[in-house]
């Protein structure tokens, strides 16, 4: 691991910015993710099976969550209806298994110190910060951006934040562990390092460095 941390500050020693994304990226939170939706579901009167998490997790966004769920099980919730929920749900969830940082990240952030950071993430923008600060990395990060608290996507994002830092692409580095996020950076020439845990390993393809947290 350190060997490989070492190529990748090398290989990045000239990008200006740093975008991460938080859950299986820097963040341990692949076991807890079906216990959320558990919960969710089981304030609602519902029961949700393993096949029924397997297609939620295609959707990737709040909104394709919630549009799903509510298809799924005959649900009319709207959308900062079911933010709520599933932050509540997450808080919850977490205060029997907090989230953990995987063992790169404090190693490499010592070794990146003056880089510029910055944290795009699905999750709602309260809770991160609350997950940040549980973690001691909330003075990392700056600037969070939140695609569920602003109800837009990652793809969205991408452009609006070289504009609001003054980079180009092929300045910044984002860190991911979404293979939709990955191919979609690589297109718009980001390089990117992907993540590979016990829930993707396997599947992490097209980046530029990879970090396996599946020998931690």
């Amino acid at each position: 691991m350190n060997n490989n941390l070492d190529k990748i500050v090398r290989g990045i020693k000239d990008k200006k910015l740093l975008i991460f994304d938080f859950d299986g990226t820097i963040a341990d939170t692949i076991d807890i993710e079906y216990d959320v939706y558990k919960k969710l579901l089981s304030h609602l009167g519902k029961k949700m099976t393993k096949p029924q998490w397997k297609k939620l997790l295609a959707s990737h966004t709040a909104e394709g969550y919630l549009n799903l769920t509510n298809e799924m099980f005959g649900l009319k919730i709207g959308y900062d209806e079911f933010v709520d929920m599933y932050a509540n749900a997450c808080r919850e969830v977490e205060k029997i298994y907090p989230p953990r940082l995987f063992e790169w990240v404090k190693p490499f952030f010592k070794k990146v110190a003056n880089k510029q950071k910055m944290m795009l993430t699905n999750k709602d923008g309260n809770l991160i910060r609350e997950n940040l600060a549980m973690l001691g990395m909330n003075e990392e990060f700056p600037c969070v951006l939140s695609c569920t608290t602003l109800h837009t996507t990652k793809e969205e994002c991408y452009p609006n934040i070289l504009i609001q830092f003054g980079v180009k692409p092929s300045e910044c580095v984002i860190f991911e562990d979404t293979q939709r996020y990955i191919d979609v950076g690589k297109s718009m020439e980001f390089t990117m390092v992907g993540v590979a845990h016990k829930g993707n390993y396997g599947h992490i393809s097209n980046v530029d460095y990879l970090v396996d947290t599946t020998k931690e």
